[in-house]
């Protein structure tokens, strides 16, 4: 039967919660088979873009010592910060897995009987006229 809308649904109508549907299931058991999840290959490819860096840092400063620099020692040092560079995109698509973000605080304050509670502020002795409007006062004398 379709579904009406504002008709009253039957009890326990639909899909139970957690139930994953045929598409989630596949790719689920999809990667179970291959061993490797989405976010094992993400690391990987993190890991192993940061190990070439590393390297290639090395070998750069093992040349600056020597004071080999040249062509290539630029082209090294390019394809140094371009394999720091996805190491740090890969990095960054992986961090929310392991670093969730902190929401944002709710202050609710409310009194005893459930009223919400409102800041009332109160300014005294607040003087007419600001005193950086009134005239210098002349000094005569020594």
């Amino acid at each position: 039967m379709p579904f009406v809308k504002g008709a009253p649904r039957p009890p326990n109508a639909g899909r139970k919660k957690g139930t994953p549907n045929k598409i989630t299931a596949m790719l689920r058991e999809e990667a179970a088979r291959t061993g490797k999840t989405a976010l094992q290959v993400m690391m990987d490819n993190m890991r192993v873009a940061y190990e070439q860096a590393t390297m290639l840092y090395e070998e750069l400063l093992k040349a600056l010592a020597e004071n080999k620099t040249g062509k290539g020692f630029e082209r090294k040092l390019i394809e140094m910060w371009n394999l720091r560079d996805r190491a740090q995109r890969y990095a960054r698509e992986v961090a929310p897995y392991f670093h969730p973000q902190l929401q944002a605080i709710k202050h609710d304050h409310r009194t005893a009987d459930g009223a919400p509670l409102r800041p009332i502020l109160v300014i005294e002795g607040y003087p007419s006229e600001p005193a950086a409007l009134t005239s210098p006062k002349t000094v005569t004398g020594k």
